[in-house]
């Protein structure tokens, strides 16, 4: 499972702004070689605006998606899918007496669903008014329902084993 998760994180890293200096443009070897794209309406474009999707930090409101882009949101739908695996895996092992669990995980389980979604849905809502490329609004949904998976996961495999007596 860490092998999964640690490829994961190193493949999307230099898409996802993760292990790049704030994931500028030209701060990996794949995002310098890729050729400047213009913007679509005539002007400046906003400093620092380069390749990339506009859902991206220092890229032009206007610049153009690349493919790049949805590799980014497929390994972020990807690394949400092996992470809620890895929660309900170790949540189904607590109810069953083999892993330590909180007494209060079950209730827990319904109680951040609402709260999560309502966030990823709001965020998804707010990219695609803005008139970003669909790729920026599933990066935009996946985002906080990775980051309170990666959370739980973390929580419940520092627990461990129920160890027997």
């Amino acid at each position: 499972m860490k092998r999964v998760l640690g490829f994961l994180r190193r493949t999307a890293a230099p898409w996802a702004g993760r292990g790049t200096a704030g994931g500028r443009p030209g701060d990996t070897a794949i995002e310098s070689a890729l050729p400047d794209t213009a913007p679509l309406i005539a002007g400046d474009p906003a400093p620092g605006a380069g390749p990339g999707c506009s859902g991206m930090p220092g890229h032009s409101p206007l610049a153009m998606p690349t493919p790049f882009d949805a590799m980014r949101s497929g390994f972020q739908v990807a690394q949400l899918a092996v992470e809620s695996q890895a929660v309900v895996t170790m949540r189904l092992m607590g109810m069953g007496g083999a892993w330590n669990t909180p007494f209060d995980e079950s209730y827990r389980m319904w109680r951040e669903k609402p709260a999560a979604f309502t966030e990823a849905a709001g965020r998804a809502v707010e990219a695609a008014m803005k008139g970003q490329p669909p790729s920026a609004v599933v990066s935009a949904m996946v985002a906080p329902l990775n980051r309170d998976a990666a959370r739980n996961r973390v929580r419940l495999s520092d627990r461990g084993l129920r160890k027997l007596r």
